[in-house]
């Protein structure tokens, strides 16, 4: 009797099942790396949306005080694009001041093997007092090691 083993070794990445995360849909795909799970990845992103909603310059400053790249449209001058924390603050308080609100309501995250960073493609609620309301996509970064967000590019549908 010949007795044959069959070993099947799969290299595809990983794709979690959605979970709910303050509301919003989180999935993933990848291999998170060590702590930095889909969950403690939308909670970085609640928090950083939550700061942005209350208008609060110093959690703002505190979450943003490292490099990071954001652009955003920003209806009715354009588009806003800065590398720097003055800069940016001073958009967090125009924004804040029409009134301007971010809700999350789906987050992909996305591991690469080997890099300390996730990609992040959020899809936002976003309401103004000088915008019309609708949902809005992103991509962003987040560096797994210490939940900073790195890149926040914020654009249309």
């Amino acid at each position: 009797m010949t007795i044959c083993l069959v070993v099947i070794v799969s290299a595809c990445s990983q794709s979690g099942i959605p979970t709910a995360v303050g509301g919003a849909t989180v999935s993933y795909t990848g291999s998170p790396p060590g702590d930095c799970s889909p969950t403690r990845v939308a909670e970085a992103v609640l928090a950083f949306l939550d700061a942005f909603n209350r208008g609060d310059q110093e959690a703002l400053r505190r979450m943003f005080q490292r490099s990071v790249i954001f652009s955003a449209s920003n209806p009715p001058d354009g588009f806003f694009l800065s590398s720097g924390q003055p800069a940016l603050l001073d958009y967090f308080s125009q924004r804040h001041a029409h009134g301007e609100t971010l809700e999350l309501t789906a987050l992909q995250v996305s591991y690469r093997e080997g890099s300390n960073e996730a990609g992040l493609a959020p899809r936002i609620n976003r309401r103004a007092d000088d915008i019309a309301a609708g949902v809005i996509g992103a991509k962003a970064a987040i560096d797994c090691n210490d939940r900073a967000i790195v890149l926040w590019n914020q654009g249309g549908p």
